[in-house]
């Protein structure tokens, strides 16, 4: 009996539940008129409107920065070419030094042959 009593009880307290927050759902509504919902509209779009300027803005202080870097990789890229024309130069340099300079072997079979000249001819040696 008391299970019957507890599910009647419920099933009409849900009924007048929903009917009161029906209610309160119509009197809502009715209270937002066009004009009101004209306003809410407005301020939705003026809300937007602020935060796309707010974007803008932050935006506008990352161009800012992009030039800046911009700036600073050209600057990088002329010094880089200075380097490799001035890396370029030294080779060159070196490779003009490797081609005048007599190479260790070259050098002693020389010496061998000026000391056995001047054994030959009777020269003393300067050292």
């Amino acid at each position: 009996m008391n299970c019957v009593w507890i599910t009647k009880f419920c099933f009409s307290f849900k009924r007048r539940y929903n009917k009161k927050v029906k209610k309160l759902k119509e009197k809502t509504m009715a209270k937002i008129t066009l004009e009101k919902l004209a306003l809410m509209v407005a301020g939705g779009f003026n809300e937007m409107g602020e935060k796309f300027k707010r974007v803008d803005a932050r935006l506008d202080g990352i161009d800012i920065r992009l030039d800046g870097i911009d700036v600073r990789l050209y600057e990088i890229d002329t010094e880089i070419r200075h380097i490799k024309a001035d890396m370029s130069e030294v080779k060159r340099d070196v490779a003009e030094i490797k081609e005048n300079i007599i190479q260790p072997l070259e050098f002693e079979d020389l010496s061998h042959r000026v000391k056995y000249i001047e054994r030959k001819l009777g020269i003393e040696s300067g050292k």
